[in-house]
């Protein structure tokens, strides 16, 4: 029953060692309201004093990019681009459960074979990978930020919306890194 047990606790820090690991740069998908109604999608590419620059969501190679002025944005809604982990770590979290909850069941009523037990072992990890996949897949985390600008004149809300955007940019988020490294 040990060795089981450390066999599992080792796969279960590898695995979230391994999916502790960020990419260095994250990018954000956004919409973009303006205040007369139209609506932009894109990447959040940069953030100047008087314009946000998105590059638009364009078929192909072709990806047209935009400034968009600040004075007339109503809200900014950010979403982060890569969401592909939340499946992966539901199947693992899933697997993991149920294969755990077969060995401590099997511990009170044995099975008849070491077949029979390798068999329903590897069903029960397996089926608890795929619920745990479905179920990472639908409630994974909430990635999204909704941004207003605040202020009293134009000036100051185009300042203040600058602010709030400039950390998920993906100029800002490059130029932090280019500092950090030697």
């Amino acid at each position: 029953m040990r060795p089981v047990v450390f066999i599992w606790l080792f796969l279960l820090t590898a695995v979230t060692a391994a999916l502790a690991q960020k990419p260095s740069v994250e990018v954000y998908k956004v919409k973009v309201v303006m205040q007369g109604g139209p609506r932009l999608r894109g990447t959040l590419a940069d953030v100047s004093e008087t314009d946000v620059t998105i590059n638009g969501e364009g078929t192909g190679w072709y990806q047209p990019t935009r400034n968009i002025p600040l004075s007339g944005v109503k809200k900014v809604v950010l979403r982060r681009r890569n969401r592909q982990r939340s499946p992966v770590q539901g199947a693992i979290l899933g697997g993991l459960l149920l294969g755990y909850t077969v060995v401590r069941s099997s511990q009170k009523n044995g099975f008849r074979s070491p077949v029979l037990y390798g068999l329903n072992l590897t069903l029960a990890v397996a089926g608890g990978a795929g619920l745990g996949a479905v179920l990472g897949n639908h409630l994974g985390p909430n990635s999204r930020k909704v941004i207003r600008p605040r202020g009293r004149d134009g000036e100051q809300v185009s300042e203040n919306l600058r602010r709030q955007l400039e950390p998920f940019t993906y100029a800002y988020q490059l130029d932090v890194l280019n500092r950090v490294r030697p």
